[in-house]
């Protein structure tokens, strides 16, 4: 319905331009008396920063297919494995975090099922190769979201990840994106009324694989999922949308792990520790079928690191072949 609607009015734009320009006067002119009234005089939208002028103009009245799952996660076995883990990092000085962990973690299982890392194009779902995940990186003390993208993850080590992740996110933070920064100063130059429009524009544009380098804008910029990760700024428990213009199928929110005394098979107690894992999804890619064969995989990849790392070696060795090839 939308689709015809913008026909129609390009049409009659059209029309109107060759035959008589004085519909576009009038309207150019009701235009810039909206602008004054709405945007100027009560809103005072420029004295908002570029992440609310955007979440103002694109965000619209809930009538999605979003789903809200909660997972709690037993990573006991996990934190000392990173741990170990880390002594890849040693001459960095890093060590593996649960985000990193996650992000592999996530595209190994999602790899087995490419109907949720699709998209969805002029009204028909269409396959995708390679699991890309997306992280909301904090820009400007917590005023403005900004995202990154790794590409293949399930190719890619947890070094790998670790490091493009972290190179990423620190040009972010320090404004020193170059594509990113475009778009920014574009956002900075436009009315609100007109970037509800355009940024949907935009980010469907991407959503479907186009890339327009001028702009800033990356071909599937938000990936296959989203993660956002709540709990390293101590938050304990919350779910979060997908946001309407990432087109992404799943969102999900890292809360903040603990640990709890339980009684196990033989009767003793002994501590664990659970990570609250939040999933938002969208029903059209995450049926009910799917999402608890996804959940199960989660739970029984995600929480034993000899699982985890042979799923790990099944991509990565078959990408080293790969190379070896070339």
């Amino acid at each position: 319905m939308n689709s015809l609607l913008i026909i129609f009015f390009l049409s009659y734009g059209l029309y109107s331009f060759f035959n008589n320009f004085k519909f576009w006067l009038i309207y150019i002119i009701l235009l810039i008396i909206y602008y004054i009234f709405t945007q100027q005089t009560f809103f005072h939208s420029i004295k908002c920063n570029i992440g609310k002028k955007i979440c103002y103009s694109a965000w619209t009245n809930p009538y999605d297919p979003q789903i809200y799952t909660m997972i709690k996660l037993d990573i006991t076995k996990i934190m000392p494995y990173l741990e170990k883990k880390s002594e890849e990092l040693k001459e960095l000085n890093e060590h593996y975090k649960v985000t990193t962990f996650t992000i592999k973690l996530l595209s190994l299982i999602l790899k087995r099922y490419p109907a949720v890392s699709g998209y969805i194009k002029f009204g028909r779902y269409e396959p995708k190769e390679g699991i890309d995940i997306c992280c909301l990186v904090n820009v400007g003390k917590g005023q403005e979201l900004a995202n990154t993208t790794i590409k293949n993850c399930e190719e890619k080590t947890l070094k790998e990840i670790h490091i493009e992740l972290n190179q990423s996110a620190t040009l972010l933070k320090e404004r020193k994106n170059k594509d990113q920064n475009k778009k920014m100063n574009l956002y900075r130059l436009i009315p609100t009324f007109i970037m509800g429009p355009m940024t949907q524009i935009f980010s469907y544009v991407s959503s479907i694989g186009i890339q327009v380098k001028t702009l800033g804008l990356k071909q599937f910029e938000f990936g296959s999922c989203v993660i956002t990760n709540i709990g390293s700024i101590g938050i304990e428990h919350s779910f979060v949308p997908i946001p309407p213009v990432s087109f992404a199928p799943a969102i999900l929110t890292l809360c903040s792990f603990y640990d709890v005394n339980v009684k196990n098979k033989e009767g003793k107690i002994e501590k664990k520790t659970y990570l609250k894992m939040n999933f938002t999804t969208d029903y059209r890619f995450f049926d009910y079928e799917t999402s608890v064969k996804i959940y199960h995989d989660i739970h029984r990849i995600g929480s034993d690191p000899e699982i985890f790392e042979q799923e790990c070696l099944k991509y990565e060795e078959k990408d080293l072949n790969m190379k070896k090839n070339e």
